[in-house]
């Protein structure tokens, strides 16, 4: 049930939805024509790192596995910087706002190799192919030049940094000259007391003399071994220091491959692909308007909502009847003018649903309100009783708006002698001429009450008792009184008649009245204790009818069967169609048959029983 609640949402607006698939297809087709064709050239580079300074820290000597990657990273920023936008416009020869080279390079990295590529598009090819080659070379010589900046730099930073250290190492190796020439002086007396004792005749002291003589300059040479290794070290060191740099470190180089190329066709424009994205971000747009639209809609459309807003199942629907249809001649009256008409057959229901609301108490009178003006309550109470008359009832219609009335324009009748003026007659108990004041109407059992000359005072006069007397009178006259009201929630007319009469329907005006308003109303009538039958919900469009629009297109096709038919294939077909569905309307009718007036016998002898009227319609 749910995606056929969301199914009925998109197709209650499927035309706005088709409004703008239609409209962003059409105006991506007419901006695609118009724009001006773009040239399109490409330079290719091939970059190669250069050896990481040795001076430089350790953090910065390990980049990464892959440098190749980090450098063409900087030379996309690189191209992008407003300097470097500037050296392309000074380089070139023709005149050309740094504006239109930023938006005209655009610079790609080819994964996974040391190709590079700067790529410029611009609606001259000539123009284009000189802004990617003009800034493929700024490219290299800028960065020539910076890194031959930064290799000075380094080279000062480093000559600043050993200067400290020259000086200890220079210390280091003076001291390390005096202690070995020390060592030196050390051993040749150590080893001119060696060959004196050698000579001398040894006994035993001697012998021991002689071996820790012999201990003692074997620990000195090696001290001295030590120390001309340290000297050497420091040297080596300081030679280091103090020698310049024959040559930097490797440098990162981009060299030109392929140069841009004059191009000779334009950009292509997919039309159709943007048509095509166009189309369908305008039908997403669409339902997402569809879908608010009905969240931010606090009107009634469909009988469904209707009977969840009410609490009492809808009694009637009817369909659209536009205000230039009205007001031709005879449209105001479709149940007599046009009997097979959707609409005069909605009517025929509402009548039935009347009739069989209370079977043990009949409808005698009737009251037909709303909660606003202008939501088509004289119209439903005008076919309403239109339809009972036509169906062998003795019908009174009551023009019991006394603020605005309307039935003498309807039926072109005279408003007065009228209601105000029958109930000002009135004298007592006694009964009044009623023929003197109902005035006849083109369909057989059908008078109207119009409402006479407009009191100043009508919620005073229609709560009087002589109005009571009168509206018995009414009663005792006919088989069913139906009084058209003034709106419930405006003024207390009608809530005053509501008390007064067998039962009230609801009018409410599709996709016009407010919830709050319907409700209102409601709440109303029921504190005066009136008898609700129900709403009548009216000006219903086909998509929002639910279940109902199965019973609306079926009156739709009978009727449209007795039209002309249509010519060319299409419509041949259709009408071919539509003719089938109608045929079998027919052979199945005689199973249900009618009094004429779209009643089955069977209802009608029903009702006719239990209303004590045995007289056939």
């Amino acid at each position: 049930m749910e995606l056929l609640a969301y199914w009925k949402i998109i197709r209650k607006r499927l035309w706005l939805i088709i409004f703008l698939m239609i409209s962003s297809g059409i105006g991506t087709v007419l901006y695609t024509s118009q724009q001006v064709p773009l040239y399109h050239t490409t330079t290719t580079l091939f970059i190669n790192p250069g050896q990481v300074s040795p001076l430089l820290p350790t953090a910065a000597v390990e980049l990464g596995n892959n440098r190749v990657e980090s450098l063409a990273n900087t030379y996309i920023e690189l191209i992008a910087t407003r300097s470097f936008i500037q050296r392309v416009a000074d380089e070139m020869d023709q005149d050309i706002a740094e504006a239109d080279i930023q938006r005209a390079l655009q610079s790609q990295y080819v994964d996974g190799t040391q190709f590079f590529r700067i790529s410029a598009t611009h609606p001259d090819p000539q123009v284009a192919q000189d802004i990617a080659n003009t800034a493929a070379q700024v490219l290299i010589a800028s960065e020539v030049s910076r890194q031959q900046s930064q290799q000075q730099q380094i080279e000062e930073q480093r000559q600043l940094s050993d200067a400290p250290e020259k000086n200890r190492l220079q210390e280091l190796i003076a001291a390390l000259e005096l202690e070995i020439t020390t060592y030196d002086q050390r051993i040749s007396e150590l080893e001119d007391q060696k060959d004196d004792l050698e000579r001398q005749n040894r006994n035993d002291q001697q012998r021991e003399e002689l071996e820790a003589l012999n201990t003692l300059l074997i620990e000195q040479r090696y001290a001295r071994i030590d120390l001309q290794t340290r000297l050497a070290n420091a040297q080596a060191r300081l030679a280091e220091v103090t020698t310049p740099v024959s040559q930097p470190p490797g440098v990162d180089t981009a060299v030109v491959v392929d140069t841009a190329l004059l191009p000779a066709t334009p950009l292509p424009f997919d039309t159709f692909q943007r048509t095509m994205l166009a189309v369908m971000i305008g039908m997403f747009i669409g339902v997402a308007l569809a879908f608010l639209l009905e969240y931010i809609d606090y009107t009634v459309k469909s009988p469904e909502a209707l009977d969840a807003v009410y609490g009492i199942a809808t009694r009637g629907v009817i369909g659209v009847v536009s205000p230039s249809e009205r007001k031709k001649p005879g449209g105001y009256l479709v149940t007599l003018n046009d009997s097979l008409s959707p609409i005069a057959e909605s009517f025929r229901a509402l009548r039935t649903s009347i009739q069989v609301a209370n079977m043990s108490t009949p409808v005698r009178s009737l009251l037909v309100t709303s909660a606003g003006p202008n939501e088509g309550k004289t119209f439903v109470a005008t076919n309403l009783a239109a339809s009972f008359a036509l169906a062998g009832s003795r019908v009174i219609l009551v023009d019991a708006d006394l603020r605005k009335p309307s039935l003498q324009h309807i039926f072109d009748i005279a408003r007065t002698p009228g209601f105000t003026n029958l109930v000002i007659s009135q004298q007592n108990d006694q009964p009044l001429d009623l023929d003197a004041f109902l005035q006849t109407t083109a369909i057989p059992n059908l008078r109207v009450l119009t409402s006479g000359t407009i009191p100043p005072n009508p919620a005073e006069l229609i709560n009087s008792e002589r109005a009571q007397r009168v509206m018995q009178q009414l009663e005792a006259t006919a088989d069913i009184i139906i009084y058209d009201s003034p709106p419930a929630a405006t003024v207390t007319d009608a809530s005053l008649i509501a008390r007064r009469v067998s039962a009230v329907i609801q009018v409410v005006w599709a996709g016009q009245t407010r919830i709050h308003l319907v409700q209102r109303c409601k709440m109303i009538l029921e504190q005066v204790g009136a008898n609700i039958l129900g709403p009548v919900l009216n000006q219903v469009n086909l998509p929002d009818l639910g279940y109902y629009a199965y019973y609306y297109s079926y009156g739709y096709y009978h009727q449209s069967s007795q039209k002309k038919k249509p010519t060319g294939l299409f419509r041949w077909f259709r009408w071919s169609k539509r003719s089938r569905r109608s045929q079998h309307y027919e052979v199945m009718r005689p199973i249900n048959s009618t009094n004429g007036h779209g009643t089955s016998v069977e209802t009608e002898a029903l009702i006719q029983s239990q209303n004590g009227n045995t007289r056939q319609p």
